[in-house]
């Protein structure tokens, strides 16, 4: 089973001005990553092309944590 969390972190570190970023679980995405919607968008997609998922809009648009979006990345992965 894939480690989500490390997956999360390392695809938002990949992410340009975020090499430093802690990411912990309670992490919100947009005030304490400092994510803005394009940077959230890029996650997303970036989650998706390593996953091979796909991920359902309207689920995703109340993600506000990074434990959210591993608890909703356990769900949808094929190994979750």
């Amino acid at each position: 089973m894939p480690d989500n969390l490390a997956i999360v972190s390392k695809v938002i570190r990949d992410l340009p001005e975020h090499s430093d970023t802690e990411v912990r679980m309670d992490s919100k995405l947009k005030e304490d990553l400092d994510m803005d919607s394009l940077d959230v968008v890029d996650l997303l997609v970036a989650l998706e092309d390593s996953l091979h998922i796909s991920m359902d809009d309207k689920s995703v648009e109340d993600i506000k944590t990074v434990g959210q979006l591993v608890e909703y990345l356990d769900k949808v992965s094929p190994n979750g």
